[in-house]
């Protein structure tokens, strides 16, 4: 049975509609999760409303770092902070598809929106970790979340990572490895956020042979209309 996950957030109230009603939508997907990070819950209620009407069994967590303890204040700049949270919340739905039935665990971010079919060509390439094509947003609408490709075989390309954010993960991997920001397993030299991290933690604990990406599974990646993505934005969110 196939989990699929989403984290949204106050940051991105403007994708609520787009990556959840893709895995409403997607028959493949049996069962749903959202992780909500927020200081207002009530802003989701629409989500709850989707939810509801899916016809899918789901559950819904709701946190915030703030609210959890009050007194704690993060030491770091932005993109650290982004990361903190984006991890709590995949590792947050990891923990739910440890409950019996779910063999696969299935990411689709709230502002991707997957191309009919694509769901299924990923689940075709079975592979522990396999993903779909999906290009940046904004300033970076003409670069594709495929690095490092090390082989290809037909539309499937074998790379060092793709992106979390159209991701399938088979069981045996999720039920052991956790994401992560930080040192790279061998190179400690340097430092990954965290799709390239999850993918080099997979291959370093022989927890799979790559980060295998079907280019025919092709997706949308929907930028904010009121504030796309800049140049600058671009370089600190996902270099820094």
């Amino acid at each position: 049975m196939i989990l699929g996950a989403t984290l949204l957030s106050d940051r991105k109230l403007y994708s609520i509609p787009i990556g959840l009603k893709a895995l409403i939508d997607a028959p493949e997907v049996e069962s749903l999760y959202v992780n909500v990070e927020t200081d207002v819950p009530a802003l989701y209620a629409n989500v709850e409303m989707m939810l509801a009407q899916s016809g899918k069994s789901y559950a819904i967590d709701y946190w915030s770092i703030h609210q959890s303890n009050r007194d704690w204040r993060p030491a770091y700049d932005q993109d650290p902070k982004r990361l903190q949270g984006i991890c709590t919340g995949r590792n947050m739905a990891l923990e739910y598809a440890l409950f019996p039935g779910f063999s696969h665990l299935l990411f689709i971010d709230s502002d991707v929106y997957p191309h009919p079919g694509s769901i299924q060509k990923v689940i075709d390439v079975r592979k522990s970790i396999a993903g779909g094509l999906v290009p940046g947003r904004g300033a970076h609408s003409g670069v594709f979340y495929l690095f490092g490709e090390r082989e290809r075989v037909g539309s499937v390309s074998r790379c060092a990572h793709g992106t979390c954010g159209f991701m399938l993960i088979a069981r045996s991997v999720y039920e052991v490895l956790r994401f992560r920001t930080g040192p790279h397993p061998v190179t400690r030299g340097t430092w990954l956020s965290e799709d390239p991290c999850y993918a080099a933690d997979a291959e370093f604990m022989k927890l799979s042979d790559g980060w295998w990406i079907d280019r025919e599974a092709v997706a949308d990646h929907i930028d904010n209309p009121l504030h796309p993505l800049t140049e600058d934005e671009a370089i600190n969110d996902y270099f820094t």
